[in-house]
C-alpha cells in the first residue's frame, strides 16, 4: 500500500529516516482506509453474535 510512484518520481536520493517516515505515513492511511471498510463487515457480525448470546441466556431463563 505503499505509493512507490512517489519515489519514482524522485530524482534526488532520499536519506534513510525521510524513506522511513514517508513509508509510515502510507502506512497509517493504508491502515486507516482499512479499518473503516472492514468495521462495516464487522459490525453485523459482532451484533450477530451478540443477539444468538443474548437469545442463548434468556432460552436458560438467565435474562427477563
Amino acid at each position: 500500500m505503499v505509493n512507490v510512484e512517489e519515489f519514482r518520481e524522485r530524482e534526488e536520493s532520499v536519506e534513510l529516516s525521510d524513506f522511513k517516515s514517508l513509508c509510515m505515513c502510507h502506512i497509517d492511511t493504508a491502515k486507516d482506509q482499512l479499518l473503516k471498510q472492514f468495521v462495516f463487515y464487522l459490525l453485523p457480525l459482532v451484533t450477530a453474535v451478540q443477539r444468538w448470546a443474548w437469545v442463548g441466556l434468556a432460552w436458560l431463563g438467565f435474562v427477563c
